[in-house]
């Protein structure tokens, strides 16, 4: 069984204004999503099934590229705070499948997370509250959903000793859909806009 980590993303985004209150939001963000994979004995009567007795673990991250194209709608709360609604796509990008080696002296197990596709498109929405400073730039606090339209990748756990053509588990696709708390800082802006007629 696969069970996803907490795990981090980072990147930068850019922002152009068309209103007062609609913008439109792209950048280039670096994704590490780890998993943990685990073999073991277990609870059918259980609802989920899980694992109660371990025989396996591994930690893998899956490493890939985001590139939003999202629409940024403003509701003004102040003078200096706005609440951001964005809603849109991902071009999700994973450069390679994964593996992991593991196990005791007398049995190895390896993990391996198949990707699906290079290129995986996403479905994105997001919400928070922004404060925008006089000269010290705008400060964003908000959460972000990100649902793939399809698995990133399909994951497999294989018995390779002592049995010598080894004991392969079913397929176990991983949609990575997730939920984020993001934090970002937008540099001062230098000169007018004339959509919004102040300084962005």
């Amino acid at each position: 069984k696969f069970y996803p980590n907490f795990s981090f993303r980072f990147g930068a985004c850019l922002r152009f204004d068309f209103s007062r209150t609609f913008s439109f939001q792209t950048g280039l963000f670096y994704i590490s999503r780890s998993y943990t994979s685990k073999v073991g004995r277990a609870d059918l009567s259980a609802n989920p099934v899980d694992i109660v007795e371990e025989y396996y673990s591994a930690n893998m991250n899956y490493v890939g590229f985001e590139v939003p194209l999202m629409g940024l709608f403003y509701v003004q709360l102040g003078s200096k705070w706005f609440m951001n609604n964005a809603v849109g796509i991902s071009i999700d990008f994973y450069p390679s499948s994964i593996v992991t080696f593991g196990g005791d002296s007398t049995v190895a197990y390896v993990s391996y997370g198949g990707r699906n596709s290079w290129c995986v498109p996403a479905l994105k929405a997001a919400i928070g509250f922004e404060y925008r400073s006089e000269n010290s730039g705008y400060f964003y606090l908000g959460g972000q959903f990100h649902r793939p339209f399809f698995a990133i990748f399909d994951g497999f756990m294989e018995r390779s000793n002592p049995v010598p053509y080894g004991l392969q588990s079913s397929k176990i696709s991983q949609s990575g859909t997730y939920f984020s708390i993001d934090f970002k800082y937008f540099f001062p802006p230098g000169k007018k806009n004339k959509w919004t007629e102040a300084k962005n």
